[in-house]
This record gives structure tokens, C-alpha cells and sequence, in this order.
């Protein structure tokens, strides 16, 4: 058996076990669906994303305020490309076998649990280190604040989102049974998901209330599962009717890219008709803007096409961009972790000012090197993870052998769909 096959027949044995971690597509001769590499294209791709643009941020001035805040704004809709995904595998997942919520959530919570807990209470210590002025505050302190961030998935910037994961998974057993309830009824069920998030964004967006209750809820009302209803369901829905769905993107390819060129200049001109150099009000790069949400629903319809189609030539996944997928997508969580550890880390020790100073006049020069740096650091943090005691608690994957070859088969047999 070639290094190849075994890897294929690794895979098919870890699908069989863990039926729910399975990315599936068209259906095979005997009935079953084949494994479908886009969406480990798509989270890789989502990934790359949310680190460059965390990177490209802390390294730009206000002169160029502007730009940023754009880029800012197209790049939010990794967070909702996430949800559509996350929900598009659980239900082609769960498509046709029975689901058990206790078991379920013991699987699912008992793989994003501990390390939520675990990088909170990194990000805690670590930011009172490397970014407060003042002296390490006591442990009741740390404690105390680790606890809150935990709470209000705010430990770091990007935490929120393994908060949002956590109630994907707590409501997946009611999604699935509404699904199912609502069968011939499924357009209604997308209207009501589209009112419900438009009504939870305006009023994050037009609504500004003073103190109480109405204000915390405010506050912390993107981080809660209705922020995100309608993607959920066109990512569940679409996993539902996937031969339909998918049928009719590879059919239709010319007018969902006339529309997601529509959708995206409109959402680029609301941004540039509600700002100007110096001036870019919070409202204009806001993830939960109305304006923006042609731009959401276009990019990732686009990526959705691209992965499709590269998944059609994938061949053997021995070409280069197969294998960095396939690599990519068993470290993503990893690296969506550690990220910004490793940009504060490469801000204190001097690497951001050492850019500023041999590139004084090219923001792009210097924005692209250090998110190269920071996609790079960040990758060999995961590779000293996934190969130490921590493994399970940091990266959310089993401990991998120190033999690179024997650790790059377990990487091919373990597929994310939930990170």
C-alpha cells in the first residue's frame, strides 16, 4: 500500500469512528458521500484572513485610518463564513443518522471547552504583561479577570467566536429538529432567520441605550447566537438541500458572481459614502452594519465556488495547494489561538519598530512581512503544541508524534469541522 492510500484508508477508518468530523460532497457509487476537501479550503482560507487583518491592524497609523477600516470590514465576513460552515458540516453530518444531545454535547463541548478556558486565562496574564503599564496584578485579580473573560468571551479579541461555537453546539439538537419540522416549509424558515438577524443588528447599530439591563445586553449582543441566524441557517439549510444547492451554484456560476460583484460594491460605496480621510465614524467597519451584508453574503458565496472548483481538481491532494490545505486545516485552530500572542510577542520585542523603520513610507511592505512573521511563529507554536502534553487543552487535537512522517498521517486522519 502506497504512503498515499494509507493516508486515504487512515481517513476513511477515522470517518467511520467519528462520523460528525466528516466534510462529505457528491455521493459515491455505493451510496455514500465522498469526503469534500472545500470546506477544509474555506476554513483555511477563513483563518488565513481573520490573521492577517488582526496583524495588518497593529501595524498602521492613522493616515492610513481609512484604508484599514475598509479592509477591517471586508475581512469580517470570515465570522459569519465560520458559522456558515460550522453549520453546514454538523448537517450534512447529522444528515441521516440519529442524533443523542447529551452525547453530542459531550463530545463537542469536551473538545472546545478547556481550551476556551485554557487561552483565556493565557490572554488574561499575558495582556497584563505585555500590554498594561502598570505592575502584574495579584492572582485574585487574575483570577477574577479571567473569570469575566470567560464569561463575556473577551479574554482576547478573537475569543468571542469559540463562545459563539459553544452555542452552535448547545442549540444544534433544536436546529436540526426545526429543520427537520419544517420541511417544505424551509423558505420561511430562512425569512425568519434573515428578519431575526437584521432586527438584532439594527438594533446593536441604531439603538444606544443608558445603564440597566437593555445596556449589558447591548454590549454583548454580538457574541450571542441570533446576531448570526441567518448565515446558521443558509448554512444548515444549504447542507439540507445539498445536491439542489449545490447543483444549482455550479450551474449558475456567472450570475452568483454578477450578483456578489452587485452586493460588494454596494456595501464598498456604503462605506465610502459614510466616511472620509481623517473622519471614519465606528458604524462604517462595523460587523454588525446592514449596509455590509450584501459584502458578507457575496464573499462567501465566492469562496464557497472557489473551494468547489478545488475540490474538483484536487486529485489525490498531493499538489502543493492539497497539501497545505490538508496541513492548514489540522493546525487552523491552533493557529486562530495562538495568533495573537504572537503579534503582542513580536510588538515587545521590537520586530513592529525595526519594520517602521526600514519601511518609514510603504504601510504594505511592512503589514505583509509581519503577518508573514506572525503566520509563521504562530505555526511553529502549534507545531511544539501539538507534540506536547498540552496538546488536547491547547490546540484542541490529539498529541502528535515527534517523527514528522508518522504526525503527518495523523494529521490526515484527524479533519476539524467544527473550528
Amino acid at each position: 500500500m502506497s504512503v498515499r492510500e494509507e493516508q486515504v484508508a487512515t481517513t476513511r477508518r477515522a470517518g467511520q469512528a467519528r462520523p460528525s468530523s466528516e466534510s462529505v460532497g457528491e455521493p459515491t457509487a455505493s451510496g455514500k458521500r465522498k469526503r469534500n476537501y472545500g470546506i477544509d479550503f474555506m476554513r483555511v482560507s477563513l483563518f488565513t484572513c481573520v490573521v492577517m487583518v488582526h496583524t495588518v491592524g497593529t501595524i498602521n497609523l492613522e493616515d492610513v485610518a481609512r484604508r484599514m477600516s475598509l479592509l477591517s470590514m471586508l475581512i469580517h465576513f470570515t465570522r459569519y463564513g465560520f458559522v456558515f460552515v460550522t453549520l453546514f458540516v454538523l448537517c450534512l453530518a447529522y444528515s441521516k443518522r440519529s442524533l443523542r444531545p447529551l452525547t453530542f454535547w459531550r463530545t463537542r463541548f469536551s473538545t472546545i471547552v478547556l481550551p476556551y478556558v485554557v487561552w483565556s486565562a493565557v490572554y488574561v496574564v499575558t495582556d497584563a504583561w505585555m500590554l498594561s503599564p502598570d505592575d502584574l496584578p495579584g492572582i485574585g485579580e487574575l483570577a477574577r479577570n479571567a473569570g469575566l473573560g470567560i464569561l463575556r468571551g473577551d479574554a482576547k479579541y478573537q475569543m468571542y467566536f469559540l463562545l459563539i461555537s459553544m452555542q452552535i453546539y448547545l442549540f444544534f439538537p433544536l436546529i436540526r429538529m426545526l429543520i427537520r419540522k419544517t420541511a417544505g416549509h424551509h423558505g420561511l424558515l430562512l425569512a425568519g432567520a434573515f428578519v431575526m438577524q437584521m432586527g438584532v443588528w439594527c438594533a446593536i447599530t441604531f439603538t444606544h441605550p443608558q445603564g440597566g439591563v437593555l445596556a449589558v445586553v447591548h454590549e454583548h449582543a454580538w457574541k450571542t447566537l441570533p446576531t448570526y441566524a441567518f448565515f446558521a441557517a443558509v448554512g444548515a439549510l444549504s447542507a439540507y438541500h445539498f445536491d439542489r444547492v449545490d447543483s444549482w451554484f455550479r450551474s449558475h456560476i456567472p450570475q452568483v458572481l454578477a450578483l456578489s460583484v452587485i452586493g460588494a460594491s454596494f456595501s464598498i460605496g456604503a462605506y465610502m459614502y459614510l466616511t472620509e480621510p481623517g473622519n471614519v465614524p465606528k458604524v462604517a467597519a462595523s460587523a454588525v452594519n446592514p449596509a455590509s451584508l450584501p459584502w458578507f453574503l457575496a464573499a462567501v458565496a465566492v469562496l464557497y465556488l472557489i473551494a468547489a472548483a478545488w475540490n474538483d481538481h484536487r486529485g489525490d491532494g498531493t499538489g502543493v495547494i492539497g497539501r497545505i490545505v490538508d496541513f492548514g486545516s489540522h493546525r487552523a485552530f491552533g493557529v486562530f489561538a495562538v495568533h495573537p500572542l504572537v503579534i503582542d510577542l513580536l510588538h515587545k520585542a521590537g520586530f513592529a519598530r525595526w519594520l517602521f523603520s526600514a519601511f518609514p513610507e510603504s504601510s504594505t511592505t511592512r503589514s505583509l512581512i509581519l503577518a508573514l512573521a506572525v503566520l509563521a511563529v504562530s505555526l511553529v507554536f502549534v507545531e511544539v503544541l501539538l507534540r506536547s502534553p498540552i496538546a488536547k487543552v491547547t490546540v484542541a487535537r490529539s498529541r502528535m508524534s515527534l517523527g514528522w512522517a508518522r504526525g503527518n498521517r495523523s494529521a490526515t486522519a484527524e479533519v476539524s469541522t467544527d473550528k
